[in-house]
């Protein structure tokens, strides 16, 4: 005991050594070096740091000030304030202050990720500061306020996505969300694969459901049951478009943000047939006149050339003013509805577009 007022209360080959007001209880060949430091029993344990504790266990090691190991083998904690409940080879690295590791096995808490959470489980890996893995195996989380529920081999690669369950699942998009299955992907921001196969939720704010659906467009909902030979080459996709018109000159409806035209309304990829249904409304901005056009067509993209229309079939269903139009072009620019509204007057347009997609290799 080289410690000022240091304690040992029993055990064998215990050492209390280099601070002052150390306590060890008991146990085999632990060591109390930091100041305030607990060690309470169990084998070559070691309390190294001011106000560090470990609770017992063999081979734990707090090394920084006021970290805690409750118990468990091979276990480190190096992170201010921080906590290792148990398990066996955890390890919370330098400066990874205030966060948690519940138990499990070789659950890791990268150095400078600071308030993450382990809860359990097997070979999870939290690297990004505010993200927590509540169990599961060999999940990882990069983006900090990322969240892994549990499974396998998850992984959230950007801020703010959550992967609840499932396996070979990974979240690109900031903000994304996948809920299960296997196998899926989120790219766009705040996109959404709730679960299925295969699933890839690529443009920002889309969902994709079921087996091999893809999205294309920004806002969409994607559903597949399967694909024949390429994810997303037999779906059905559902977009919703919008516009203002305040003048009389004919605008597109956009997915965009309602703003820009840079990609029409829609595209068709090359060998690809797609068969549309369309609602559009539009509504006076005094709610005092309105409009309703459907339309239901074809549209086929060879490849090397632009998409053709092979049918096109408009309804006007209503109109308070029959200088209000809306129609659809096919062409270079892709698939665009087009509205025009009168002069000097606010009109909001609304669109429905579902597609029936089939693509060939």
């Amino acid at each position: 005991n080289t410690s000022d007022w240091g304690f040992i209360g029993g055990g064998k080959l215990n050492t209390v050594q280099t601070g002052q007001y150390n306590t060890l209880c008991g146990g085999y060949q632990n060591i109390s070096a930091g100041s305030y430091a607990i060690v309470c029993g169990g084998s070559n344990n070691d309390a190294a740091d001011i106000w560090t504790f470990v609770g017992g266990g063999e081979n734990n090691t707090a090394t920084e000030d006021h970290a805690i190991v409750v118990g468990g083998k091979d276990n480190n904690n190096a992170g201010d304030t921080s906590t290792l409940v148990g398990g066996l080879a955890n390890n919370i690295g330098a400066a990874a202050n205030y966060s948690t590791i519940g138990g499990g096995h070789t659950n890791d808490i990268s150095a400078s990720t600071e308030y993450a959470t382990v809860a359990g489980g097997l070979r999870n890996e939290v690297k990004a500061g505010q993200s927590t893995i509540c169990g599961g195996a060999d999940g990882e989380v990069n983006g900090i306020y990322g969240f892994i529920g549990g499974g396998e081999n998850n992984t959230v690669y950007k801020d703010h996505s959550t992967i609840a369950g499932g396996e070979l699942n990974s979240a690109s998009g900031d903000g994304s969300f996948i809920g299960g299955g296997h196998s899926n992907i989120t790219t766009g921001i705040d996109s959404c694969v709730p679960g299925g196969l295969s699933n890839q939720a690529n443009q920002d704010y889309s969902t994709a459901l079921g087996r091999e659906a893809v999205t294309r467009n920004k806002g969409e909902i994607t559903q597949s049951a399967g694909a024949f030979s390429t994810a997303g080459d037999s779906q059905i996709r559902r977009l919703h478009l919008r516009r203002q018109t305040t003048d009389d000159s004919t605008n597109i409806m956009v997915t965009d943000d309602g703003v820009s035209d840079s990609a029409g309304s829609w595209n068709c990829d090359v060998k690809t047939l797609q068969s549309y249904e369309v609602v559009v409304i539009g509504h006076k901005d005094d709610d005092s006149e309105f409009a309703k056009y459907t339309f239901d067509g074809l549209i086929r993209r060879a490849s090397g050339s632009n998409p053709v229309s092979l049918d096109n079939n408009k309804t006007v269903n209503y109109e308070s003013d029959a200088s209000w139009d809306c129609d659809i072009t096919v062409g270079s620019g892709g698939i665009k509805i087009n509205v025009t509204g009168v002069a000097a007057t606010n009109i909001n347009w609304t669109a429905k577009v579902v597609l029936t997609e089939s693509t060939v290799p």
